[in-house]
């Protein structure tokens, strides 16, 4: 994973680039997967850094319309 250009799930297998918009994000996930707490702020329950169960928030600047800046 080059962290760099972004952050790789283990499951589901995605690899999620920076700059990413939320709706591209969304079109990753099946419906009710991934999870909207508020405007530029979501969760989804994942596999990571080679099988660590966790909980990641991805959050979007601006909230509105925003690009991912931050996990």
């Amino acid at each position: 994973m080059d962290i760099n250009k972004g952050f790789k799930l283990d499951d589901p297998d995605i690899f999620i680039n920076w700059d990413i918009s939320e709706i591209e994000l969304q079109s990753f996930f099946p419906a009710g997967k991934l999870k909207n707490i508020t405007a530029g702020y979501h969760v989804v329950s994942c596999s990571c850094l080679s099988g660590l169960n966790c909980m990641i928030g991805f959050h979007f600047t601006p909230r509105e319309n925003g690009k991912l800046k931050e996990l």
